[in-house]
């Protein structure tokens, strides 16, 4: 089947797609108010799942939204850069996150390619690990296992990645990829 439609119907249907919903109404005026009280605002899924907005496509839009109203790329870099000053230790950071991991790491660089915010990190030297087996191993001598050492250096950046965006999201709504570890 085919439809056929007038310009001006095609303009109707792109400016009402362009403009705000009651729901981003709402959510600016709540970041508004954030804004005044904590100094800055936060994106917040379980406060998008109150309006009904819970699948992945619809909060990544809102979280793009939200990126929007607080500055966009230049914002976002701002955030990450001045969290880049830090060094990080799993043991700042809840269980479920880190899992049996121990160690410090260190933002090196980031840049965007292809839409999406790429973050390169460097782990200090003298982290450990407890396996599934029970053993608690150096960072290095995990890394260099010939049975499982592939696995911890991928988990090892899964651990950064999800340790950086628990700090990362919640200030821009963009979820950032940990592209490159040094070990």
């Amino acid at each position: 089947m085919k439809i056929v439609i007038t310009e001006s119907q095609m303009r109707m249907v792109i400016e009402s797609s362009n403009k705000p919903t009651r729901k981003s109404e709402i959510l600016k005026k709540m970041w508004d108010k954030q804004t005044k009280e904590k100094g800055y605002p936060t994106f917040d899924e379980d406060i998008l799942g109150y309006f009904g907005i819970d699948r992945w496509t619809d909060i990544r839009d809102y979280g793009e939204f939200f990126n929007d109203y607080i500055g966009g790329e230049e914002k976002t870099m701002e955030i990450i850069d001045n969290l880049s000053i830090n060094n990080f230790s799993t043991k700042d950071f809840p269980e479920m996150f880190v899992g049996g991991y121990d160690f410090d790491w260190r933002i090196t660089n980031v840049y965007i390619k292809d839409d999406v915010y790429k973050i390169e990190c460097q782990v200090s030297d003298g982290g450990s690990v407890t396996i599934m087996d029970g053993r608690h191993l150096s960072l290095e001598d995990a890394l260099n296992d010939d049975d499982f050492g592939f696995e911890i250096e991928g988990e090892v950046s899964g651990v950064i990645q999800d340790c950086l965006n628990s700090l990362i999201y919640p200030r821009t709504g963009i979820m950032v990829n940990v592209y490159y570890v040094e070990i």
